[in-house]
């Protein structure tokens, strides 16, 4: 039946608009992913700095603990508590590096870049809370834009399938040529 043909082409037609939307569904999940790992990459970063800055002053305070026991000021245990915070500390420097090492990684990868990304070492500002979300942002989400071609195409496979269930109708052309027929007896 014509009209299966018309369904078919909507189902297809469905097809690429699903398509196109998992395309930008797609999409926003790779600028999604690229914004965290460039977030993670600062952070770590920012970490890596904070811990030098208390690395330097346990440092410090190792070195004038050392000194206060060896005048007798002070017990060898307060020596070594601070030996053992400043061990911690570089510890906890070495776990941040190899953090901004993966978080560089990653980085890279999702950017598809074979060497590391170089990004500005700034300081992270306190992000805001937005109000909840509206209706009017919500159908701009491709994944609701997504559902809804995906309910598109099921109701044109719907029709389609229908459509195969109408009655088929052929045309044809036939010709019959009638010359007497053949009584080699001759009877009537």
């Amino acid at each position: 039946f014509p009209t299966a043909y018309t369904a078919q082409s909507k189902v297809l037609k469905a097809q690429t608009a699903v398509s196109e939307r998992s395309r930008a569904l797609t999409q926003n999940a790779l600028i999604r992913d690229v914004k965290l790992a460039y977030y993670q990459l600062r952070f770590a970063r920012n970490k890596v700095g904070q811990l030098q800055s208390q690395d330097s002053l346990y440092q410090k305070f190792s070195e004038r603990a050392a000194l206060r026991y060896k005048t007798g000021e002070t017990s060898y245990l307060e020596q070594l508590s601070a030996v053992n915070a400043t061990k911690e500390i570089q510890l906890f420097k070495q776990q941040a590096l190899a953090d901004v090492a993966i978080a560089d990684a990653e980085l890279a990868q999702l950017v598809n870049n074979g060497k590391p990304v170089d990004i500005a070492d700034i300081a992270l500002d306190k992000v805001q809370i937005a109000s909840p979300l509206d209706t009017a942002t919500l159908h701009q989400n491709p994944l609701f834009d997504l559902y809804r071609e995906r309910v598109t195409l099921a109701g044109t496979q719907i029709k389609a399938e229908q459509s195969k269930f109408l009655p088929d109708f052929s045309l044809g052309y036939r010709q019959q040529l009638l010359i007497g027929a053949y009584n080699p007896a001759e009877i009537n």
